[in-house]
Formats: C-alpha cells, structure tokens, sequence
C-alpha cells in the first residue's frame, strides 16, 4: 500500500496542481473576456461614430453636388451672358460708326444750308438794292 499512498500522494498532489493551473487559466480566460469586451465596446463605439461620420459625408457630399450643379447652371448662364455682351458690343460699335457717318452727314448738310442761305441773303440784298435804286429812280423822274 505504500506504492498505492505515494500514488494517490502524487494523484492528489497533481490534482492540486491542474486545479491551480485550471483556475489561473480561468481566470486569464475571464480577464481577457473582459478585455475583449471592452475592447468590443470601444469598437462599437467607434463604428458609430464612423457611422455617423459617413452619414456627415454623404450629406456633404449631396451638398457638394447640389452647389456643383448650380455652379454648371451658374456657368452657363455666364457664358450666354457673355455672348450676348459680345453681341451687343459689336452692335454698339456698329451703331458708333453709323452716328458718326449720320453726325458728318448732318454736318455737311448744316455747311451746304449755311453756303445756301448765304447766297440766297446775297442774292436778296442785291435785289432789295436793286429795288431802291429802282424804286429812287422812278421818284425822281
């Protein structure tokens, strides 16, 4: 019985041991569950706020899209405006030119008026003298 004691010695003595060893075990087991809670926890946390900021995103981003479409319709616009701008400038100088040819036009028919008027108050003095030394001579004959 003695080897039968020194057996059951070391059984229990073993026993002991995987005990010992199974409880530290356990316990780095629950002490790294509840890290990995946390841990858990922390990523959940983090995943909505990722969430959340994708959600921010996807609003500026439709903002963005909807400011860059206005800019597309803002840009069209400018771009007729400027064609019509274009036009109406060279209307404008075509219209220029055509005041000054009215303006020199006018100007050469005011000379002709006055060279006319001239000559008709020249022609018409001469004959109200024409008139009176006429009209002298009759009264003394």
């Amino acid at each position: 019985m003695i080897v039968s004691d020194k057996t059951f010695e070391l059984l229990e003595k073993l026993y002991a041991e995987f005990s010992g060893f199974k409880n530290e075990v356990n316990q780095r087991l629950y002490d790294l569950n509840e890290k990995y809670e946390g841990l858990n926890e922390k990523y959940e946390g983090l995943n909505e706020k990722y969430e959340g900021l994708n959600e921010k995103y996807e609003g500026l981003n439709e903002k963005y899209e909807g400011l860059n479409e206005k800019y597309e319709g803002l840009n069209e616009k400018y771009e007729g405006l400027n064609k019509k701008v274009d036009k109406n400038t060279l209307l404008l100088e075509r219209m220029d030119y055509k005041l000054q040819l009215l303006a020199e036009v006018q100007q050469n028919h005011f000379e002709i008026n006055e060279r006319q008027h001239e000559e008709m108050m020249k022609a018409t003095k001469e004959q109200v003298e024409l008139l009176k030394t006429a009209l002298k001579h009759v009264i003394h004959t």
